[in-house]
C-alpha cells in the first residue's frame, strides 16, 4: 500500500468535528448578539461625551486651534472629534477632553436584569 492510500486524518469514534464547528459558531453568533447592547450603550455614551465638547467650542465660539491646544490634542484629532467620530476615542480619552473644558461629568447607572447564561 502507498502513502497516498493511506488515511492521514481519522476523526476518533464518538467525535464529529462538524457538529463541534456549528456549535462553535452558534456560541459565537450568541455571544455577539448578547453584546450588540453593550456596544451600543458604549457607542451612546462616546456619542454624547463629543456632543458636550462639541457644544462647548460653539459657545465659547473658539477656534479649532484653541480648542484643540486647551483639550491638549492635535487639529486633526479635534477634526475627528468634530466629525463625531466615536471609534475614534476610548471613552476615559473623551471624559478627561470633557473635564478639560471645565465641565462636570455626573454618572447615572440604571438597574438591569442580568443577561441570561447559556
Amino acid at each position: 500500500m502507498s502513502n497516498q492510500n493511506k488515511t492521514k486524518h481519522s476523526t476518533p469514534l464518538g467525535k464529529n468535528h462538524v457538529a463541534d464547528a456549528v456549535s462553535a459558531l452558534q456560541k459565537v453568533d450568541a455571544l455577539r448578539t448578547n453584546s450588540k447592547p453593550r456596544v451600543a450603550n458604549k457607542v451612546a455614551i462616546k456619542h454624547q461625551l463629543l456632543k458636550a465638547i462639541s457644544l462647548w467650542i460653539v459657545e465659547n465660539q473658539f477656534t479649532h486651534s484653541q480648542a484643540a491646544q486647551i483639550m491638549g490634542i492635535s487639529s486633526s484629532r479635534l477634526a475627528d472629534l468634530l466629525d463625531q467620530q466615536p471609534e475614534e476615542y476610548s471613552v476615559d480619552t473623551l471624559i478627561a477632553m470633557v473635564l478639560r473644558t471645565g465641565k462636570t461629568i455626573q454618572l447615572s447607572i440604571n438597574a438591569t436584569s442580568p443577561p441570561s447564561e447559556k
